[in-house]
């Protein structure tokens, strides 16, 4: 259950950001110390696909059985995004909010492995 929980939750606020992408992407640009892209066209598009990726996490927290796949793709996205972070943040001068949220994602996604593992997704 508090697994369920948790995919939801951080799903809802995954949509949360990706909504705040959409409607103020130059607040979010000072916070990951990057250029603001010109147009801010393809940032806007990180928010409608965080958004879809959401709600494929929600899918997955309200009804686990019925979409297994979908805690396996949140589990899989979560440790790549994670390790992406690190990595990133590792080679170069990359703020420390990198760092948090690398670590942040690679705990979670792992959450989501030993849920999955666990056969608990998929009954």
């Amino acid at each position: 259950m508090i697994h369920r929980a948790l995919l939801v939750g951080l799903a809802a606020v995954d949509a949360v950001l990706g909504l705040a992408i959409l409607g103020a992407p130059r607040l979010f640009t000072p916070l990951i110390d990057v250029p603001e892209p010109p147009g801010l066209l393809y940032f806007r598009l990180v928010g409608l696909l965080l958004i879809a990726l959401a709600a494929t996490y929600m899918a997955g927290g309200f009804a686990p059985a019925r979409y297994a796949a979908n805690v396996v793709i949140a589990a899989t996205t979560r440790l790549s995004v994670g390790g992406f972070l690190l990595a990133v943040a590792g080679g170069t001068r990359a703020p420390m909010l990198f760092y948090v949220l690398g670590l942040a994602e690679v705990a979670i996604g792992a959450a989501h492995a030993v849920f999955a593992a666990s056969g608990r997704a998929g009954r």
